[in-house]
C-alpha cells in the first residue's frame, strides 16, 4: 500500500455465536504468540543493555542495530510453527505488527536523548488483538462481508456501518475485542481530490459553533447547545464522583490512626483532642489539608517535619519515604509521595474500586458523546457549503491557545480535534480546509478594518466605533479571517442563515 494518505474504516462486527467463539480462540492464539516472541526480544534488549537501560544515543544506535539484526534472525526461527498454527499471511503481519513496536519504542528512546523529554521510554505492552495481511483479506461492500483466509478455514463475518467511507483495496486487518463487541479496522488508500471552486472562512466561537461566510456573501451560522450542556453534566457527575472518592479516601485513612498522647498537647498547632490530630495526620496523607489553618498558624517546614517525625513512632505502617514541600504564602504544605501503607490501604475496597471504574467510563462516555456532536455539525456545514459550491475554507486557529487556562476554550472547545475532524471530514466532500492563526480577528472590526478593542459590547454582538454599525461578532471574526486568507472581502452579505441541531441527551 502507498503511505501517501491513508485512512481507516471502522466497522462492527455481527458475527454468530460459532463465530464468536472461533474470534475469541484467534485473539487469544495471536496474543499469546507475540508475547511470547515478545518476552524473548524483552530478555535480549536486557543482555544488551544494563539491565534495560540506555545510557546516550551512542549507545542507543549500537542497541538498535544489534537488536534488528537479532530479531530478525530469530523470527526465521520461529516461522515456521507460527505459519503452520495460524497461516503465512497472519505470520508476515506478525513480524510487520512487533516490528512496528520497537520501532516506535526505539523513536521514543531517541527523542527522549535529543528533545530531553521527562520519563524514560519503557518497552512496549501489547494490546490483544488479530492482526492479517491485506491479501488474506476480501471485502464485499454491497452485501457488508468481511472475508478472512485462513490456513484451512474461510470465515466469513457479517458487519454494520451506517455509511461506507472509504471503498478500494483493504490493507492488513486489525480485529478486537471491546466490551463484548467486535470491531474491525480496515486501512485504505485515499487521495483527496480537490477542484477549483468557491472559498470560504469558518470562526469557531462560543455562541455559535461555527459561523461562517462564503465569497457570495453567503452566512451560515451552527448551532449547538447540547455541546456545552454534554461537557457540564458529565463535569458534575464526575465532580460527585470526586468528591464520594475523597470522602471514602478520609474516612478509611482515619481510621487506621492513633496519634501518640504526645500530640495532644502541641503549642504551635493549637490541637487539644485525637480527633484533630487524626486531621492533621490525614492531611499529610491526602490533598485535603486546611490551608486557612496552615496561614493562620504560620507553619514552618520544621514544624511539619516534626509531626512527621513524631508520626514515624505511631506504627512502621506510616512510614513516609520521602516529602514534597510545596511553599505557599509563608505557609508550607506536605505531600508524601504514595507510600506502600496508602496502596495497602485501599487494595482491599472494591466499592473505591468500582467508583473510580465509574469515573473513568463517565470520562470515556463524555468524550464519545462530544466527539459525535462535534462531528455531525461539522458534517451538517460542510454538506451545505459543498451544495453551493465552496471548494476550499479557510478555519481559524486562536493565537497561543495552549496558553489559555480558561476551561470553556481549552477543555470544552477543543479546537485542535475540530480543526482536524474538519480537515478529514472536508476531504469526503471534496473541501480543501486550511487553518490560519486568527489573531486579532475577533477585535479587528470588518467594515472600516481597524482594530477596536472595547467594540465587543456584548457577547455575540460587535459595534463598529468608526461608523456606528453592528454586526455579529462571530461573523465578524469570519470576515476577518475570509481577508486574511484571501486578502479580499466576500460579496455584500446576505441574509444569516441558522443551522440548529438537537440531540438526545
Amino acid at each position: 500500500m502507498n503511505t501517501d494518505s491513508k485512512r481507516v474504516l471502522i466497522v462492527r462486527l455481527n458475527p454468530t455465536r460459532d463465530e464468536q467463539i472461533y474470534l475469541i480462540s484467534l485473539i487469544k492464539a495471536y496474543t499469546s504468540i507475540a508475547k511470547k516472541l515478545h518476552t524473548d526480544a524483552y530478555a535480549k534488549f536486557k543482555e544488551l543493555t544494563a539491565n534495560g537501560v540506555i545510557e546516550n544515543i551512542k549507545q542507543l544506535k549500537d542497541v538498535k542495530k544489534k537488536f534488528y539484526s537479532w530479531y530478525n534472525e530469530y523470527f526465521k526461527t520461529q516461522r515456521k510453527w507460527i505459519t503452520d498454527a495460524l497461516g503465512s499471511n497472519v505470520t508476515d503481519q506478525l513480524f510487520q505488527f512487533l516490528r512496528g513496536q520497537y520501532e516506535n519504542f526505539f523513536a521514543n528512546y531517541e527523542n527522549f536523548f535529543k528533545h530531553k523529554i521527562e520519563g524514560r521510554p519503557s518497552f512496549p505492552n501489547l494490546p490483544e488483538l488479530f492482526q492479517i495481511r491485506d491479501r488474506g483479506v476480501a471485502i464485499d461492500f454491497d452485501r457488508k462481508i468481511l472475508t478472512i483466509k485462513l490456513k484451512g478455514k474461510r470465515l466469513s463475518l457479517r458487519f454494520q456501518a451506517d455509511r461506507l467511507l472509504y471503498r478500494g483495496e483493504p490493507g492488513s486487518v486489525t480485529i478486537k475485542q471491546q466490551d463484548g463487541r467486535f470491531y474491525a479496522y480496515i486501512p485504505f488508500d485515499f487521495t483527496p481530490k480537490f477542484e477549483e471552486g468557491k472559498k470560504g472562512a469558518i470562526d469557531i466561537g462560543l455562541v455559535n459553533f461555527f459561523a461562517t461566510v462564503t465569497e457570495d456573501g453567503d452566512v451560515i451560522l451552527v448551532k449547538a447547545k447540547e455541546y456545552a450542556y454534554v461537557y457540564k453534566k458529565y463535569k458534575e457527575k464526575i465532580k460527585e464522583l470526586d468528591r464520594l472518592i475523597g470522602k471514602i479516601k478520609k474516612h478509611i485513612l482515619r481510621m487506621y490512626f492513633t496519634p501518640p498522647k504526645s500530640f495532644r498537647r502541641y503549642p504551635f498547632l493549637g490541637f487539644t483532642n485525637n480527633r484533630q490530630v487524626s486531621k492533621i495526620i490525614t492531611s499529610l496523607y491526602t490533598s485535603w489539608y486546611d490551608v486557612g489553618r496552615a496561614k493562620k498558624k504560620r507553619l514552618r517546614r520544621e514544624d511539619m517535619t516534626s509531626i512527621v517525625k513524631k508520626i514515624r513512632k505511631v506504627d512502621y505502617r506510616l512510614r513516609i519515604t520521602k516529602l514534597n514541600f510545596v511553599k505557599s504564602d509563608g505557609s508550607v504544605k506536605l505531600f508524601p509521595k504514595k507510600s506502600p501503607f496508602v496502596r495497602d490501604v485501599y487494595k482491599d475496597l472494591p466499592i473505591l474500586h468500582k467508583l473510580e471504574y465509574e469515573k473513568k467510563k463517565l470520562f470515556e462516555k463524555r468524550d464519545r458523546t462530544l466527539t459525535h456532536i462535534r462531528r455531525t455539525a461539522i458534517n451538517a456545514l460542510l454538506r451545505i457549503l459543498r451544495e453551493r459550491g465552496v471548494t476550499h475554507v479557510v478555519v481559524g486557529h486562536p493565537y497561543n491557545i495552549n496558553k489559555n487556562r480558561n476551561e470553556l476554550t481549552v477543555n470544552l472547545f477543543q479546537y485542535r480535534k475540530t480543526i482536524n475532524d474538519l480537515k478529514i471530514i472536508g476531504e469526503r466532500y471534496g473541501i480543501k480546509v486550511d487553518e490560519i492563526v486568527e489573531y486579532n480577528t475577533s477585535i479587528r472590526c470588518s467594515i472600516c478594518g481597524e482594530v477596536h478593542k472595547n467594540g465587543r459590547i456584548e457577547r455575540g454582538l460587535y459595534r463598529c466605533e468608526k461608523t456606528g454599525k453592528v454586526i455579529n461578532a462571530d461573523v465578524n471574526s469570519a470576515l476577518n479571517i475570509f481577508y486574511k486568507a484571501f486578502s479580499k472581502m466576500p460579496k455584500q452579505l446576505k441574509k444569516i442563515e441558522t443551522i440548529k441541531l438537537h440531540f438526545f441527551t
